[in-house]
């Protein structure tokens, strides 16, 4: 081991002093990485090695529902803050994660939260068949894919399940037309543009959702959908970085949930924000895609702050971030198959001005940053400068004198000036 270097180093390098790692990862006296499963903890390299596995796939499960504790937790938190007299109703979208072992320990674990499900296609239905004689939850659905689907969840709607189908055109409205049965959600678009990954899938130019006029064009020919309606569903998109934004979107849907109401959508009691909450896959808040600039916590205020400010009637909050639930129970091991060095000469007669520019960074967060600013300066010289190989080699590292230290060193038939 560098000398200096120890176990609270390694947390900090592999990210595991965040808010939601601490609570599921460790590392032992010896430099094991541990999972903390209640009062037992279990190293990874043990569980791999019993089983004589060059690699895994590891699922833990018990993961999966210490975050469904917390999200519970912390929403029934700002409810309570903030004198919320709406329900919380979080539904699972098994588009996150449709194995059985997941889908299973989401539905028995939620018992105690009416953790429902929000699916969109046959197969997802089947997924959850072997439930609908169980206790009854709520569905949302993601529009009409087919009729199949509808007569599938006919039998939910009997057993007592409440089944909302998004209407997202005039066909969803059409075939809703004939299962009176279902109550129905209004799923809209945003005046404003989306961030992240699905970005395209949210605004106006979104391929997902009814525009305003749109929506009162399919009323006009369907009046039925003002008593049915009792879902605003509208969709940030996935994976949404920036809080700024977040914030924003809470505050649109709200106003609109209050303008339908005065339209004449009197049944309306229920707001779902889709899948917006970013996971934090590296928890330093750097405002990227796997670090966005918030966490659980400030989602959950926000949403249940923007809905007490600008909402009348306090709705039934439908929460649906799926990544954010199973995210963390995957863990992919890998056998090591070669350690390659990397070799940079520096020493304390010779350190560079880059070097000595790094000594004063406190923190991986600062070096991360300082890193890609000078990332980004090699990557804008390079594009107007083409360098020899001896520039290649003392690029940013080495002064003139550690040059003199190399000095003699065989590169291919070349060597160093």
């Amino acid at each position: 081991m560098t000398s200096g270097w120890g176990i609270e180093e390694s947390k900090k390098l592999y990210n595991l002093n965040g808010s939601l790692k601490k609570r599921f990862f460790d590392i032992d006296r010896e430099g094991y990485l541990v999972l903390k499963l209640g009062k037992y903890n279990l190293r990874v390299y043990d569980l791999v090695a019993e089983y004589g596995l060059v690699g895994a796939y590891i699922r833990v499960l018990p993961f999966i529902r210490e975050v469904m504790d917390l999200v519970y937790a912390t929403y029934k938190e700002f409810l309570e803050k903030y004198k919320y007299r709406g329900d919380f109703i979080p539904v699972y979208p098994l588009k996150a994660n449709s194995n059985k072992l997941v889908v299973d320990t989401i539905y028995r674990h939620g018992s105690r939260y009416r953790w429902g499900f929000n699916l969109n296609t046959l197969r997802e239905v089947e997924l959850i068949e072997s439930y609908v004689d169980e206790e009854p939850r709520m569905i949302v659905v993601d529009g009409v894919k087919s009729r199949a689907i509808l007569e599938k969840l006919r039998i939910f709607a009997e057993k007592g399940w409440k089944v909302i189908v998004d209407i997202e055109g005039v066909r969803d409205a059409e075939i809703l037309s004939d299962y009176s049965i279902f109550a129905v959600g209004l799923r809209l678009k945003y005046l404003s543009g989306g961030e992240g990954p699905w970005r395209e899938s949210v605004g106006l130019d979104s391929k997902f959702g009814l525009s305003l006029t749109t929506l009162f064009k399919v009323v006009a020919k369907y009046d039925w959908i003002y008593e049915r309606a009792v879902l605003l569903h509208m969709h940030p998109g996935s994976q949404i970085h920036r809080f700024e934004e977040i914030n924003g979107y809470f505050v649109e849907a709200a106003n609109i949930y209050n303008e339908l109401k005065k339209a004449g959508f009197k049944n309306l009691e229920f707001i779902d924000f889709g899948g917006g909450l970013s996971y934090p896959y590296h928890e330093s808040r750097l405002s990227t895609l796997e670090s966005p600039d918030y966490g659980l916590h400030e989602y959950a205020e926000a949403m249940v702050k923007a809905l007490s400010d600008y909402s009348k009637d306090y709705p039934g909050i439908v929460f649906e971030s799926g990544r954010f639930i199973t995210a963390l129970h995957r863990i992919v091991v890998s056998k090591v198959l070669e350690v390659r060095p990397y070799d940079v000469y520096l020493d304390n007669d010779s350190i560079s001005v880059v070097a000595r520019e790094a000594e004063g960074l406190e923190s991986f967060e600062e070096l991360e940053e300082w890193l890609q600013l000078k990332l980004g300066s090699i990557n804008s010289t390079a594009n107007k400068h083409v360098y020899g190989i001896d520039e290649r080699i003392s690029c940013l590292l080495y002064t003139s004198d550690a040059a003199d230290e190399l000095d003699g060193v065989d590169l291919g038939g070349r060597r160093i000036i």
